[in-house]
């Protein structure tokens, strides 16, 4: 699955903290293929992106399909460090 195209994303804020755990320079976040990426224009080089979701028992009662609080996966971020990062997009399709 892709994510949908938007017309002219635009990065309002970054996390520089955030970026550091994916070893994402500041000038690399402050580049509009950044927001291309983000808003899901564009993609980083080998991801593929994914939705997820499932059916379960929520609270005593079934829920039918639930999400696990992902719009979108853009992919998973390997670092140099042994641990890795998912990139995810929130609130990006009408579902």
């Amino acid at each position: 699955m892709l994510p949908e195209k938007v017309p002219g994303p635009k990065l309002v804020s970054y996390s520089k903290e955030c970026a550091a755990l994916i070893d994402l320079p500041a000038s690399e976040c402050e580049k509009q293929r950044f927001a291309d990426i983000l808003g899901g224009n564009d993609l980083f080089p080998g991801s593929v992106p994914m939705a997820m979701c499932y059916g379960g028992h929520q609270f005593g009662n079934w829920a039918g399909q639930l999400g696990d609080g992902r719009a979108m996966s853009l992919g998973e971020v390997l670092r140099r460090h042994p641990t890795s990062r998912s990139m995810c997009m929130r609130d990006c399709l009408d579902l």
